[in-house]
């Protein structure tokens, strides 16, 4: 999980990309001082991962999906995830091994409840899934229309394609 007040704060906006947060709102679900919390997301903000607007005296915060280092920084925590998700499940070495066969045809591989999701191109064809028998195999529009489904997966495969999806779709 994620490890730092920083790495925290990007993984609580991660959590529901289209909720907005103020930084005291921050602070309290984190349950850090709000002098952190301001002091973390005022790095953010000059790194641009996040943009804070503000409303009266409040500042709000939101993540920056336009900025590189915002998928950089999500797609670290995604890997963290599923490092930590290697070491507690015996099955993933050769899921790993099967994803480098398909990785060319897959926009991201996720992980459910045992499932492995494969979130495919519009135009892929002519690929065999069948390496992986617990699956489902869907496109794009269909992981943005049930994303709230999917964002508490595990990231096996592709987390700078599933957060431009994810976040693409929330602006």
């Amino acid at each position: 999980m994620a490890n730092t007040l920083k790495e925290r704060i990007l993984a609580k906006l991660a959590d529901d990309p289209s909720k907005l947060y103020s930084i005291k709102d921050l602070a309290k679900t984190l349950n850090s001082a709000y002098s952190h919390t301001h002091l973390f997301v005022q790095q953010l903000a000059k790194d641009r991962i996040v943009t804070i607007q503000k409303v009266g005296n409040v500042s709000i915060v939101k993540l920056n999906p336009a900025e590189p280092r915002t998928l950089a920084s999500l797609a670290l925590i995604s890997y963290q995830k599923t490092a930590e998700w290697q070491q507690k499940d015996a099955r993933a070495q050769k899921i790993m091994e099967r994803l480098l066969v398909v990785s060319d045809n897959i926009h991201c591989a996720l992980i459910k409840s045992n499932k492995i999701i494969l979130v495919v191109p519009e135009n892929v064809g002519g690929v065999d899934f069948g390496i992986f028998q617990n699956r489902s195999v869907i496109n794009a529009a269909e992981f943005v229309k049930n994303k709230t489904y999917y964002q508490d997966c595990v990231v096996l495969h592709g987390a700078e394609k599933y957060w431009e999806i994810l976040l693409g779709s929330t602006q």
